[in-house]
């Protein structure tokens, strides 16, 4: 379970309150993964991978126009790994996931956790250090 942390904050509320939003689909993905009770997570596991897929578009949009209106001089940085992030999330094929379903949630969640690490309390730390 990824539990948010104040020193995960980088000082902007709506970036701070979305980051918050992406540790929660990582934790119902992790809670999926526990749960030993569910013996088909297909459709779950596709809803989780839709909602991230989802929410990230509009977390980046929003972290983009924020940070064109700040005049921020890593946004072309942001923009590219945000497009990284997004090819890796379009790039789960639905077969895998029926035949592997717990090996996906696994990747999904290492992926996610990966992101954590090097993008949000990386990069993003840097948007208002500016």
């Amino acid at each position: 379970m990824l539990k948010w942390k104040a020193e995960y904050a980088i000082g902007v509320k709506n970036i701070d309150d979305q980051h918050k939003h992406i540790f929660e689909i990582a934790n119902s993905a992790y809670d999926l993964l526990k749960n030993d009770t569910c013996t088909d997570k297909y459709s779950r596991i596709v809803q989780v991978i839709d909602d991230l897929r989802q929410y990230a578009r509009y977390h980046f949009q929003w972290e983009e126009d924020f940070m064109f209106k700040i005049q921020c001089a890593d946004l072309e940085a942001q923009k590219l790994e945000h497009e990284a992030f997004n090819r890796k999330i379009d790039g789960f094929n639905l077969v895998d996931i029926d035949q592997s379903q717990d090996q996906i949630i696994e990747g999904l969640l290492f992926f996610v956790l990966g992101w954590i690490v090097d993008h949000i309390l990386g990069r993003d730390k840097f948007i208002m250090a500016e």
